[in-house]
């Protein structure tokens, strides 16, 4: 817990660096991230990734239109993000069991425009291509990540 946040010298203010993130025994670090989506499937439309970082220090001069500032690529190795289809259905907020997932490599999230960022949403084809649906994905894909294999 506490020491390994120390280590990683993880800022856990409000609003701070990786106060969504998620630091494995192995040192990889997994982004945490809620979108609230509407498509065909939970999978078949982007999600904004940015944030809303302050443009100072080393984001200053990578803030797009919004003042949004885009994610470095050493930030993090991968994203777990959930995704919630409560358009219609409140209750599937509070209902875990309803939500979808998709975890995804920093790989997939590299902007050739803006080297050294990521993109400023994650695409539907990344997101389908990284879903997490069976128990046998979470072991295949998290599973591996959190072991070191």
């Amino acid at each position: 817990g506490g020491m390994l946040l120390e280590k990683m010298n993880i800022d856990t203010s409000n609003n701070g660096s990786g106060f969504d993130t998620i630091v494995l025994s192995n040192g990889k670090t997994i982004q945490c991230k809620i979108r609230q989506v509407k498509g065909k499937t939970p999978y078949s439309t982007s999600v904004l990734f940015d944030n809303t970082r302050r443009p100072k220090g080393k984001n200053e001069g990578d803030e797009g239109e919004t003042g949004h500032v885009r994610y470095s690529i050493d930030e993090f190795d991968y994203v777990l993000v959930s995704l919630i289809e409560s358009y219609k259905d409140k209750s599937v907020r509070t209902d875990l069991n309803k939500w979808n997932f998709s975890f995804v490599p920093i790989s997939d999230l590299v902007d050739p425009n803006m080297p050294g960022f990521c993109l400023p949403s994650i695409p539907a084809k990344v997101l389908e291509k990284n879903k997490l649906e069976t128990d046998d994905d979470w072991k295949n894909k998290v599973g591996k990540v959190i072991v070191g294999k």
